[in-house]
């Protein structure tokens, strides 16, 4: 930064990075381990953002502790004191979840699993399945540093699929045959074998494994219609779901007063819940209409009965004027404690020509912004080719969630028929 300027009580940082502070001592200015906005800066060439206690790592820039424009060579540290170009700037209360792995950390896995299928006539049908799951790391994480001492993580995954028999109707109108079906579904899962927890680095949703005990039940109504002699569609479906927790602890893995990501949480919603033990997941509503044609359309609410609020609303309606050209928007509305994602009101829109498998050309552009924050969230791209042996696949992504996440991400893959996917964008991070 220049000119380089020394922080002192009466003037504190206009010239450099201007952020508010609640104590000083010398050149260190401690700041609140909390969010929040800076006082702007009178140096245009610098851009105000967003304080950001996640990220604190020597020979790192100011980019890793402001969401915005801050520019700065950190040069050294010393705990939660960080060295600035001469100014130091100190986190008074918070620990750093940064942490630094080696340029590779080796991982393998082998999961063999049995299912057995039993079924009493049309009324009861029961799905077993048992798996083994032995995952090796060539590290570990220990007190916020990355060891290279190898870590072994063997588990026993009992899943028990219960399908009660399911109601329906049926009925013919002049425009065809219609069905109503109504379809409960109890599914109870074990999970045991997940120790040390806190040691998994976590790269991807298999370290958010855990010990569980747990049974979610739901109900699914579905309405089909079929015109003369076609194939029947279903045009309505709405399921309605909830999970409980025999062992709210995950044994030990959940961490009272945080966001807690766990595969247990997230296989019910998207949305995280848990910032303390509990029994009982939200009730989670999906309302998908489907009729075909030129649009459809989908609500999802969350009700949380721990709360006695609805914390989760969102909309979404997908349009499809011409073809192989497709439009859709959305609308999110988040109602949750702030320790598990900020209030949001955020519209996000997607626009697309082809789809996946399509020969030729096809692209996808997004982005994402919330209302309440004034913020630009989410910004995506997406472009490939497909030929008759081969394709190609480029994806570029920017995310702006503050203290959740901030960071540029740039994925390929090259497709060949018949043989996979090479590359790493995967098939469930594709946006057609």
């Amino acid at each position: 930064l220049a000119p380089v300027h020394i922080p002192t009580s009466s003037t504190p940082c206009e010239s450099c990075h201007a952020i508010s502070f609640t104590s000083f001592s010398g050149t260190t200015m401690t700041a609140a381990y909390a969010t929040f906005t800076p006082t702007a800066t009178l140096n245009a060439a610098v851009t105000a953002g967003t304080f950001n206690t996640s990220f604190v790592l020597a020979g790192g820039t100011l980019e890793d502790f402001f969401t915005q424009g801050l520019e700065g060579d950190v040069i050294a540290r010393s705990g939660n004191t960080l060295t600035l170009l001469g100014a130091t700037l100190q986190l008074n209360n918070g620990t750093s979840s940064y942490i630094d792995t080696p340029n590779a950390v080796e991982r393998s896995e082998i999961a063999p699993r049995i299912v057995v299928p039993l079924h009493w006539g049309p009324w009861l049908g029961v799905t077993t399945s048992y798996t083994v799951r032995t995952t090796s790391y060539g590290a570990q994480e220990i007190a916020g540093k990355v060891v290279t001492d190898s870590l072994r993580r063997t588990t026993g995954e009992l899943s028990i699929d219960l399908r009660p028999p399911s109601l329906e109707r049926v009925w013919k109108s002049a425009t065809g045959k219609w069905k109503h079906t109504i379809d409960p579904e109890i599914t109870y899962s074990y999970v045991r074998g997940v120790n040390q927890f806190d040691h998994f680095i976590r790269f991807d949703e298999d370290e958010t494994l855990t010990d569980t005990n747990e049974f979610m039940y739901s109900i699914t109504q579905r309405l089909f219609h079929r015109a003369g002699d076609g194939q029947a569609d279903e045009v309505v479906s709405w399921r309605v779901a909830q999970k409980y927790f025999f062992d709210p602890t995950f044994n030990g893995a959940l961490v009272p007063g945080t966001r807690n990501v766990l595969q247990a949480l997230n296989s019910i919603t998207p949305f995280a819940f848990a910032e303390e033990p509990r029994h009982f997941s939200p009730i989670d509503s999906d309302l998908r209409v489907t009729p075909g044609g030129d649009y459809d359309a989908q609500i999802r609410l969350e009700y949380d009965t721990r709360r006695q609020r609805l914390t989760t609303a969102g909309t979404l309606l997908k349009i499809r004027p011409y073809q192989n050209f497709n439009f859709t928007v959305a609308h999110f509305s988040i109602d949750n404690n702030s320790v598990l994602q900020p209030l949001a009101n955020q519209i996000r829109t997607l626009v697309g020509y082809g789809d996946l498998n399509r020969r030729g050309w096809n692209a996808s552009f997004g982005m994402s912004y919330d209302i309440k924050q004034q913020h630009l969230q989410n910004q995506l791209m997406q472009v490939s080719y497909n030929g008759s042996c081969c394709g190609i696949a480029i994806e570029y992504r920017r995310l702006a969630l503050g203290q959740v996440r901030t960071e540029n991400q740039f994925r390929v893959a090259l497709i060949i028929a018949n043989i996979g996917t090479f590359g790493n964008l995967r098939r469930q991070e594709k946006l057609f």
